[in-house]
Protein backbone atom coordinates (compact mmCIF):
# COMPACT_ATOMS: atom_id res chain seq x y z
CA UNK A 1 0.00 0.00 0.00
CA UNK A 2 1.46 3.38 -1.07
CA UNK A 3 1.72 6.13 1.53
CA UNK A 4 -0.34 9.26 0.85
CA UNK A 5 1.20 12.17 -1.09
CA UNK A 6 1.52 14.36 2.02
CA UNK A 7 3.73 11.68 3.62
CA UNK A 8 6.09 11.85 0.60
CA UNK A 9 6.33 15.63 0.90
CA UNK A 10 6.90 15.44 4.67
CA UNK A 11 9.64 12.83 4.18
CA UNK A 12 11.43 15.00 1.58
CA UNK A 13 11.23 18.07 3.84
CA UNK A 14 12.60 16.10 6.83
CA UNK A 15 15.49 14.77 4.75
CA UNK A 16 16.24 18.27 3.45
CA UNK A 17 16.20 19.62 7.01
CA UNK A 18 18.67 16.95 8.13
CA UNK A 19 20.97 17.69 5.19
CA UNK A 20 20.90 21.42 5.99
CA UNK A 21 21.68 20.84 9.66
CA UNK A 22 24.48 18.39 8.88
CA UNK A 23 25.92 20.70 6.20
CA UNK A 24 26.08 23.67 8.58
CA UNK A 25 27.49 21.74 11.54
CA UNK A 26 31.01 23.06 11.98
CA UNK A 27 31.56 21.97 15.53
CA UNK A 28 32.45 24.32 18.35
CA UNK A 29 34.03 27.55 17.19
CA UNK A 30 37.11 28.74 19.08
CA UNK A 31 38.61 32.20 19.35
CA UNK A 32 41.84 32.25 17.34
CA UNK A 33 44.55 34.95 17.43
CA UNK A 34 46.65 34.80 14.28
CA UNK A 35 49.86 36.44 15.48
CA UNK A 36 52.85 34.55 14.07
CA UNK A 37 55.66 33.44 16.33
CA UNK A 38 58.69 35.77 16.40
CA UNK A 39 56.73 38.74 15.05
CA UNK A 40 58.81 41.93 15.22
CA UNK A 41 57.57 45.51 14.85
CA UNK A 42 60.29 48.12 14.26
CA UNK A 43 59.62 51.66 15.43
CA UNK A 44 61.39 55.00 15.59
CA UNK A 45 61.15 57.04 18.83
CA UNK A 46 58.51 59.78 18.90
CA UNK A 47 56.64 58.28 15.92
CA UNK A 48 53.26 56.54 15.85
CA UNK A 49 53.13 52.74 15.96
CA UNK A 50 50.02 50.57 15.66
CA UNK A 51 50.34 46.88 16.48
CA UNK A 52 47.63 44.66 14.98
CA UNK A 53 46.18 41.50 16.48
CA UNK A 54 43.97 39.63 13.94
CA UNK A 55 41.19 37.65 15.64
CA UNK A 56 38.68 35.01 14.55
CA UNK A 57 35.90 35.73 17.03
CA UNK A 58 33.09 33.26 16.12
CA UNK A 59 30.46 35.96 16.53
CA UNK A 60 31.22 36.27 20.23
CA UNK A 61 31.56 39.69 21.87
CA UNK A 62 35.15 39.99 23.05
CA UNK A 63 37.11 42.21 25.39
CA UNK A 64 40.64 42.92 24.16
CA UNK A 65 43.56 43.29 26.55
CA UNK A 66 47.22 44.05 25.92
CA UNK A 67 50.14 43.45 28.24
CA UNK A 68 53.90 44.01 28.24
CA UNK A 69 56.32 41.43 29.60
CA UNK A 70 58.43 42.51 32.57
CA UNK A 71 60.66 39.56 33.39
CA UNK A 72 58.22 36.61 33.45
CA UNK A 73 55.09 38.63 34.28
CA UNK A 74 52.91 40.29 31.66
CA UNK A 75 51.78 43.67 33.03
CA UNK A 76 48.44 44.87 31.68
CA UNK A 77 48.47 48.04 29.57
CA UNK A 78 45.76 50.62 30.18
CA UNK A 79 44.59 53.31 27.78
CA UNK A 80 46.15 56.75 28.23
CA UNK A 81 46.46 59.88 26.12
CA UNK A 82 49.46 58.26 24.40
CA UNK A 83 48.18 54.67 24.16
CA UNK A 84 44.90 53.57 22.62
CA UNK A 85 43.41 50.05 22.61
CA UNK A 86 40.50 49.10 20.38
CA UNK A 87 39.07 47.45 17.28
CA UNK A 88 39.47 48.41 13.65
CA UNK A 89 36.39 48.65 11.42
CA UNK A 90 35.40 45.27 10.07
CA UNK A 91 32.99 43.52 7.76
CA UNK A 92 30.01 42.71 9.99
CA UNK A 93 29.45 39.38 8.22
CA UNK A 94 32.99 38.23 8.87
CA UNK A 95 34.18 36.18 11.83
CA UNK A 96 37.50 38.05 11.64
CA UNK A 97 38.39 41.34 13.26
CA UNK A 98 41.57 43.21 14.10
CA UNK A 99 42.32 44.47 17.60
CA UNK A 100 45.05 47.09 17.90
CA UNK A 101 47.44 48.74 20.32
CA UNK A 102 48.28 52.26 19.15
CA UNK A 103 51.16 54.34 20.47
CA UNK A 104 50.75 57.99 19.44
CA UNK A 105 54.45 58.73 20.15
CA UNK A 106 56.37 55.59 21.01
CA UNK A 107 59.42 55.96 23.28
CA UNK A 108 62.51 53.88 24.01
CA UNK A 109 60.80 52.75 27.24
CA UNK A 110 58.13 51.04 25.12
CA UNK A 111 60.71 48.63 23.66
CA UNK A 112 59.92 45.03 24.66
CA UNK A 113 57.61 42.03 24.29
CA UNK A 114 53.84 42.51 24.08
CA UNK A 115 50.88 40.15 23.94
CA UNK A 116 47.22 40.63 23.06
CA UNK A 117 44.49 38.68 24.78
CA UNK A 118 40.78 38.09 24.15
CA UNK A 119 38.14 37.29 26.73
CA UNK A 120 34.59 36.31 25.84
CA UNK A 121 31.64 34.72 27.60
CA UNK A 122 32.66 31.16 26.75
CA UNK A 123 36.44 31.29 26.44
CA UNK A 124 39.60 33.37 26.44
CA UNK A 125 42.98 33.16 24.74
CA UNK A 126 46.28 35.01 24.37
CA UNK A 127 48.60 35.55 21.41
CA UNK A 128 52.25 34.76 20.85
CA UNK A 129 54.65 37.46 22.03
CA UNK A 130 55.19 40.45 19.73
CA UNK A 131 58.65 42.01 19.86
CA UNK A 132 58.53 45.81 19.58
CA UNK A 133 61.97 47.21 18.76
CA UNK A 134 62.25 50.98 19.32
CA UNK A 135 65.50 52.45 18.04
CA UNK A 136 66.86 55.37 16.01
CA UNK A 137 68.55 52.82 13.75
CA UNK A 138 65.08 51.60 12.63
CA UNK A 139 64.78 54.82 10.63
CA UNK A 140 67.18 53.36 8.05
CA UNK A 141 65.53 49.92 7.92
CA UNK A 142 63.01 49.02 5.28
CA UNK A 143 59.94 47.26 6.58
CA UNK A 144 58.49 44.05 5.26
CA UNK A 145 54.76 43.43 4.99
CA UNK A 146 54.67 41.70 8.39
CA UNK A 147 56.45 44.58 10.12
CA UNK A 148 55.23 47.58 8.20
CA UNK A 149 53.08 50.11 9.99
CA UNK A 150 51.94 52.21 7.06
CA UNK A 151 48.27 52.42 6.06
CA UNK A 152 48.55 50.58 2.73
CA UNK A 153 49.80 47.40 4.41
CA UNK A 154 47.10 47.60 7.08
CA UNK A 155 44.43 47.98 4.38
CA UNK A 156 45.77 44.93 2.53
CA UNK A 157 45.75 42.99 5.81
CA UNK A 158 42.15 44.10 6.51
CA UNK A 159 41.01 43.13 3.00
CA UNK A 160 42.38 39.63 3.56
CA UNK A 161 39.76 39.12 6.26
CA UNK A 162 36.76 40.33 4.27
CA UNK A 163 34.31 37.48 4.17
CA UNK A 164 32.90 35.94 1.00
CA UNK A 165 30.90 33.39 2.99
CA UNK A 166 27.50 35.20 2.86
CA UNK A 167 27.54 34.95 -0.93
CA UNK A 168 28.13 31.20 -0.73
CA UNK A 169 25.22 30.83 1.71
CA UNK A 170 22.93 32.80 -0.60
CA UNK A 171 23.84 30.62 -3.60
CA UNK A 172 23.43 27.39 -1.63
CA UNK A 173 20.08 28.63 -0.31
CA UNK A 174 18.82 29.35 -3.83
CA UNK A 175 19.97 25.92 -5.06
CA UNK A 176 18.26 24.20 -2.10
CA UNK A 177 15.05 26.14 -2.73
CA UNK A 178 15.03 25.05 -6.38
CA UNK A 179 15.67 21.42 -5.37
CA UNK A 180 12.84 21.47 -2.80
CA UNK A 181 10.33 23.05 -5.18
CA UNK A 182 11.30 20.59 -7.91
CA UNK A 183 11.05 17.59 -5.56
CA UNK A 184 7.66 18.65 -4.22
CA UNK A 185 6.39 19.28 -7.76
CA UNK A 186 7.48 15.81 -8.92
CA UNK A 187 5.98 14.17 -5.85
CA UNK A 188 2.68 15.98 -6.33
CA UNK A 189 2.50 15.21 -10.06
CA UNK A 190 3.81 11.62 -10.16
CA UNK A 191 3.55 10.38 -6.59
CA UNK A 192 -0.10 11.20 -5.98
CA UNK A 193 -1.61 9.67 -9.17
CA UNK A 194 -2.52 6.51 -7.26
CA UNK A 195 -4.96 8.38 -4.97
Amino acid sequence: MDPPCSDHILLVLCLLFLVCIHGNAQGPCEIVLTIKRNTVWNAVPQKQLTINCPVKHCGETLRVTWCKFEDTNCKQINETEQVKIGWKPFDRWSENRIAFLDFKKISMNDDGLYRCGMAGNKSSTVSHAINVSVSDSNLKMTSTADHNTNDSTIKKHDEKYLSWLPYVYICVGIVLLVVVVTAISFLCIYGCKGE
